[in-house]
């Protein structure tokens, strides 16, 4: 089945390597929300309620039809509650790039590291060193 990936992030894929956009047959690109440095916990909850529902609409267009995979990449609060809230329920699970850096702090994507929404929340994977498992 072929993939695709939901990119929720502020990195656009038309700026990333082809290298890093071969997996997919398609990335939907999918703009992380500014979040200012005052908000509340219930200021980000509300937002992580709104992005959620948005990540699974786009999710439920190509069920039965393609691997969804979710690329979270954005504030740190946000993004643990919005995993705390399962908001990739209905997805395959996440994907991490896994990437090295040269002496330039030049980016070099090197592959994709797939953790399945299974994996992800198994009390098992908490502690571990999933790269390494």
């Amino acid at each position: 089945m072929e993939k695709v990936l939901i990119n929720f992030s502020n990195h656009p894929s038309s700026k990333w390597d082809e290298s890093q956009k071969k997996d997919w047959k398609i990335v939907i690109d999918e703009r992380f929300p500014r979040i200012k440095s005052d908000a509340s916990k219930e200021d980000i909850e509300r937002l992580v309620e709104k992005y959620s529902d948005r990540i699974q609409e786009i999710a439920a267009i190509w069920e039965g039809k393609a691997e969804v995979w979710l690329h979270l990449v954005g504030q740190w609060s946000f993004c643990y509650l919005f995993i705390a809230r399962d908001g990739f329920s209905s997805m395959s699970g996440l994907a991490v790039p896994m990437a090295d850096r040269d002496d330039n702090s030049k980016y070099q994507f090197i592959q994709w590291l797939y953790i399945t929404r299974e994996e992800f929340m198994s009390p098992q994977v908490l502690g571990q060193d999933i790269a390494h498992s």
